[in-house]
């Protein structure tokens, strides 16, 4: 297995500059997916170049960039009314099977996020993977597909 390495930027360039290299040569993506998993060995040739063929020149990559910026819950953010009106909605599925999968070491979500599912839908499954982060689908896809398996 291939382990893929982000190496560090020179701290003499501005934070856009830095920003700018990312975009251009892949580090962005390579950096999130790298930083939000646990078992980082797991990120094989063909795994990292799954999540990079979507976007392969600078400009597609500007959008995830954007993307992770965007992602606020702060009046007047370009996506505030849409998650709003998502979270105002969220109460439609009180009634429904609700199966949560938690990767702990998440830094992204951490645990106060957790509660807060937790309070929304009290009659959730709750499955906590105590070794896994944000990609938890990477760090531990056995059980993950197992959990889902036995809830539906």
């Amino acid at each position: 297995m291939a382990r893929w390495r982000v190496s560090s930027f020179n701290r003499n360039n501005t934070l856009d500059e830095r920003r700018i290299v990312c975009v251009r040569e892949k580090l962005l993506c390579k950096k999130a997916l790298l930083g939000t998993s646990n078992y980082p060995d797991n990120y094989t040739d063909d795994v990292m170049n799954a999540y990079l063929t979507p976007f392969p020149s600078p400009e597609s990559r500007k959008a995830l960039l954007c993307w992770s910026r965007d992602i606020t819950v702060k009046k007047g953010a370009p996506s505030y009314d849409e998650i709003k009106h998502i979270e105002d909605n969220l109460s439609l599925f009180k009634d429904l099977p609700v199966l949560i999968i938690w990767g702990m070491l998440d830094l992204v979500l951490p645990g106060p996020v957790l509660e807060k599912w937790r309070q929304l839908y009290p009659h959730a499954k709750v499955f906590e993977i105590n070794d896994a982060n944000h990609f938890l689908h990477e760090d531990a896809p056995k059980r993950m597909l197992a959990e889902i398996k036995n809830f539906i």
